[in-house]
């Protein structure tokens, strides 16, 4: 009995395997519903709208950083890109990369990965002017 109480023991994995297969459908209905599109095609737009209003900042003003309201819309925007790709992740599983839209589920991992090595050089002061490793330029 001591094996037995041992295999099913409840550790941090299982208990977290455990609740997402709870919770898998109930997110699966989420991501495949078009309002949750939608309203990421709006944040898609937003950012896009918020990169253009940065660049344009920074070029009229010649400076390589843009002011920190641009820079936490910048942080809200990829906290909503990272959430929308894992609650992805967790409803589709592995299929997410094999799946019929699998090119465009490799985009988005590939550029909110981006987004998350420009956060993590801008949080340790890697990019800022005076550092010899200018994180947008050798994103781009």
């Amino acid at each position: 009995q001591a094996q037995r109480s041992n295999r099913r023991a409840r550790t941090p994995c299982r208990v977290l395997c455990h609740s997402l297969s709870v919770c898998r459908p109930c997110i699966l209905k989420l991501v495949r519903n078009q309002l949750f599109d939608y309203f990421t095609i709006i944040f898609i737009v937003a950012n896009a709208a918020s990169i253009g209003m940065q660049t344009d900042y920074c070029t009229r003003n010649m400076q390589e950083l843009p002011p920190d309201p641009y820079q936490r819309a910048e942080s809200v925007f990829s906290a909503f890109f990272t959430t929308e790709l894992v609650l992805r992740l967790i409803a589709f599983g592995k299929r997410f990369f094999t799946m019929p839209s699998r090119g465009w589920n490799i985009l988005d991992f590939v550029v909110v990965s981006m987004q998350w090595f420009e956060e993590m050089f801008a949080a340790v002061n890697i990019g800022k002017p005076g550092s010899s490793f200018p994180v947008p330029m050798t994103l781009m």
